[in-house]
């Protein structure tokens, strides 16, 4: 994945961490306005994250299916 994208979506996945927090803090809703705000941005968010977090998990399942293969290999002698 280019360079530039995976470092933002990193920093949406920092940002989605910040508004769970500030959403879920008791002072969350004195400001009305800048709670919809908030809201907003995290339903925009949200579904962006997690494609992003599943995308990484596949990542990881490639590697861990590589790694594995080529113990695999090592171990079992393949018919020729």
């Amino acid at each position: 994945m280019n360079k530039n994208i995976t470092e933002r979506l990193t920093r949406l996945s920092v940002r989605l961490e910040e508004l769970n927090q500030l959403l879920s803090s008791q002072s969350a809703t004195v400001d009305l306005d800048n709670y919809r705000k908030l809201t907003r941005e995290h339903a925009e968010i949200v579904p962006i994250v997690e494609l992003y977090r599943a995308y990484q998990i596949s990542e990881q399942d490639i590697l861990t299916a590589k790694k594995m293969h080529g113990r695999f290999e090592k171990c079992v002698p393949l018919p020729v």
